[in-house]
C-alpha cells in the first residue's frame, strides 16, 4: 500500500504514468492477497462472440476454460470465468466518469457484474452525486422513458453500477450498499470515514482490497480497524 501511495506522490506530474504504474501496483497486490485458483491479467471480456473495451484490471477463474487468446500482457478471457474488473483512474471528471460508466454498463451486458474503480485523485461526495445522476439523466433520454420519480435510480440501472469507487487521494471510499434511515431503507452509496482503534484515520486501501478479495475470491485480509463511520449517503433507489 506504502508503494502505491509513493507512485501517487512520484508521477502526480504525469497522470499516464500514475495509471501505468498503479495498475501494475494494483495487479501485483492482488497476487499477493487471492489465491493462486484465480488469475490477474488486462484485457478484455468476450460473451458469445461479442467483446468488451480495454479493460484495466481483470481477475478470473483459473479452473475454468478462461483465455481464449493472448497477446502479451493482453489477454481475451471468457466471461464465465471473470470474478471482478477494476477500471484504474489517475483521476476522475464527469466526462471519465461517464465512460467508466458506459464500460461497466457493456460488461454487465457480458455478464460481469463486480466492477470496482479505483482513483488516484480526489473525489467529492457532491460531485460522485452530481455525476452519477447527471448520467441516469442520460440515460432515460436516451431510452425515451419517464421513470415517475426521476430523482432515483430504476433498480434495473442500479445492477451495473460499481460495487465500490475508491479516490486514493481524499482517502474516500464510497461503497454500494443498504441505506438505512428514518424515512425508509434505500440502496446507495455509502462515504465510509475509516479509522482505527485509537480515533485516527486510517487509508481506504484497506477496506477496497478486502471487499474485492473477501467477496469475490474467497480469501480473507488481516484489517486494523474498529470504527466506521457512515458519511453523506446518496440514495439510489428507495425500497
Amino acid at each position: 500500500m506504502r508503494r502505491i501511495i509513493k507512485a501517487r506522490q512520484l508521477f502526480d506530474k504525469h497522470k499516464p504514468s500514475i495509471g501505468f504504474v498503479g495498475e501494475y501496483l494494483l495487479r501485483n497486490m492482488l497476487h499477493s492477497l487471492i489465491s493462486q485458483s484465480y488469475g490477474i491479467c488486462q484485457g478484455f471480456v468476450t460473451y458469445k462472440g461479442e467483446i468488451s473495451r480495454q479493460c484495466d484490471i481483470i481477475i478470473y477463474n483459473k479452473e475454468k476454460k478462461s483465455i481464449t487468446k493472448s497477446y502479451g500482457e493482453l489477454k481475451i478471457v471468457n466471461a464465465e470465468s471473470v470474478v471482478s474488473v477494476i477500471e484504474v483512474k489517475s483521476s476522475l471528471s464527469k466526462e471519465t466518469f461517464s465512460s467508466t460508466l458506459k464500460a461497466f454498463e457493456q460488461l454487465y451486458a457480458l455478464r460481469v457484474t463486480n466492477c470496482f474503480l479505483f482513483v488516484y485523485g480526489q473525489l467529492t461526495r457532491r460531485k460522485l452525486d452530481n455525476w452519477l445522476f447527471s448520467y441516469k439523466y442520460q440515460i432515460s433520454h436516451t431510452e425515451q422513458y419517464f421513470v415517475a420519480d426521476s430523482s432515483l435510480y430504476d433498480w434495473s440501472d442500479m445492477e451495473w453500477l460499481p460495487n465500490s469507487i475508491l479516490a486514493l487521494e481524499s482517502n474516500k471510499y464510497f461503497k454500494l450498499g443498504f441505506i438505512s434511515e428514518d424515512d425508509g431503507d434505500s440502496i446507495g452509496y455509502t462515504a465510509l470515514n475509516i479509522k482505527d482503534s485509537k480515533d485516527a484515520k486510517i487509508s481506504c486501501l484497506q477496506e477496497f482490497f478486502s471487499d474485492i478479495v473477501m467477496s469475490n475470491c474467497g480469501g480473507t485480509i488481516a484489517m486494523d480497524i474498529e470504527k466506521y463511520s457512515i458519511e453523506d449517503g446518496i440514495e439510489l433507489f428507495r425500497f
